[in-house]
């Protein structure tokens, strides 16, 4: 779907022309003992593509009924463009959800789906034909305006989804694991076509999502939750190359975690030998990690002193990179290589290698 194509900005009038904020400050919720979220402080900026990751059970879901008002915080407040709406039902919102399911009602054709909320508004039925038929011809679904729910595939029935959602011109769109019912090939597809839907129309996205692929793919920043709050925030570079805690390197990408035993200076000893840090080692560290495709496998770096021996005992050819599961002195790491050469060596299992890190590549971490 070409977005940027075919429909003028003015035939969909309103739609995220501008996109507001969102504040949540102290919110709480807990079911009959159980404390779900436990008092999250969040900002979204205006016009933003926002992401809640995290396993399931860490809280992201129940965030987003809450910011969607289909459900009552035990305690907290919900901001939306400056104005506190946490007392306000859920229709009282300009906020929209597209959910797992879809939701598409299976009696109604695409057309009338994309109309239904429309219809409940009152809106006269001219007006009402006339914002349908510039939503479809947006989302280029105008061809299966008669089709039912059925009759759709995967990404058809997503597409009418997000549709039906738009045309009433939310002022932040909620979209809970939207995607995840797909295959990974149409997965992929569709991903870039809502981040182009998302900046094409200047609107906030929330996202709630457990896949970290496509958080990095879709999200401007991301909230990496767990046990009801929320464990760092920040930008997709931020996350995947300084992560603050064990707990977020793990989840945001492969990492190789190691316990430090004791640090001087840059200079600190690991079960694999001692290693340099690019800055001084911060006061009680205990974990350094390095990700996958920082280790270089018999290419030099600028620090010699980056450099151990290893064994490889499993490789797996992925395509475009090759994985190493490496033993150093009885540390099991991961290293990925990336197949950017016809030369490339790529080392045998069994085989002895020279591993080498750059020291900004070695990160200190929090404990989990």
């Amino acid at each position: 779907m070409n977005v940027a194509t075919a429909v003028d900005a003015q035939t969909i009038e309103n739609v995220g022309s501008t996109g507001v904020g969102l504040e949540v400050v102290g919110l709480s919720k807990r079911y009959e003992g159980h404390l779900a979220l436990a008092g999250v402080d969040l900002k979204v900026n205006p016009g933003e593509f926002f992401t809640l990751l995290g396993p399931s059970g860490c809280g992201k879901t129940t965030l987003l009924r809450l910011i969607a008002g289909l459900e009552t915080p035990t305690s907290g407040d919900v901001v939306i463009d400056g104005r506190q709406v946490t007392a306000q039902v859920a229709h009282a919102r300009r906020v929209n959800t597209v959910f797992q399911s879809y939701a598409l009602f299976p009696h109604l054709n695409v057309a009338d789906n994309v109309a239904f909320g429309l219809r409940m508004q009152g809106m006269d039925k001219l007006t009402r034909q006339r914002k349908v038929a510039d939503m479809l011809a947006f989302m280029h679904i105008e061809a299966l305006a008669e089709r039912r729910p059925e009759q759709l595939s995967g990404g058809q029935q997503q597409r009418v989804a997000l549709a039906r959602a738009l045309v009433n011109e939310p002022q932040i769109l909620l979209l809970d694991e939207p995607l995840s019912a797909l295959d990974a090939k149409l997965r992929a597809e569709l991903q870039i076509e809502l981040k182009r839907t998302q900046r094409r129309l200047g609107m906030t996205f929330i996202l709630v999502t457990h896949d970290q692929s496509e958080a990095l793919t879709l999200s401007d920043r991301i909230a990496v939750m767990r046990d009801g709050r929320v464990e760092q925030v920040g930008g997709v570079t931020e996350l995947y190359e300084r992560p603050r805690t064990a707990y977020v390197a793990e989840f945001l990408g492969q990492a190789n975690s190691l316990p430090v035993s004791a640090s001087a200076g840059c200079e600190i000893e690991t079960a694999i030998g001692r290693l340099r840090l690019h800055e001084p080692a911060p006061e009680g560290i205990t974990r350094v990690m390095m990700r996958p495709e920082r280790l270089s496998l018999g290419e030099p770096v600028q620090d010699e002193r980056n450099r151990f021996e290893a064994t490889v005992v499993e490789r797996i050819y992925l395509g475009s990179g090759t994985r190493y599961t490496l033993d150093a002195a009885g540390t099991s790491l991961i290293a990925t290589v990336t197949h950017c050469s016809h030369d490339v060596h790529l080392p045998s299992e069994g085989e002895r290698v020279l591993v080498q890190v750059h020291p900004r590549d070695v990160l200190p971490l929090a404990e989990r």
